[in-house]
């Protein structure tokens, strides 16, 4: 289940967004669903990058739609623990 408290901003700049978010709960598949940074959607634009260190490995997402407080992403790299 997506927390909030761990998700942080790395880097901004000219509207573009690097994130970073751990966990130890949820799986690289579980926080590559979509919708599963829905309540941050707002923060977001198309194009940010997400770093996931997650409970089975690390994940690059990148941000591909928003709207109606929803967010897809779309996986770039996936490195497995």
């Amino acid at each position: 289940m997506y927390s909030r408290k761990n998700m942080s901003v790395i880097a901004f700049a000219n509207g573009f967004t690097l994130w970073h978010y751990g966990t130890t709960e949820d799986t690289a598949v579980t926080i590559a669903e979509p919708n599963y940074f829905k309540d941050d959607a707002v923060l977001m634009a198309v194009g940010d990058k997400i770093l996931v260190c997650a409970k089975d490995g690390f994940i690059e997402l990148v941000v591909v739609k928003l709207g109606n407080n929803m967010c897809w992403t779309k996986v770039l790299q996936k490195a497995e623990f």
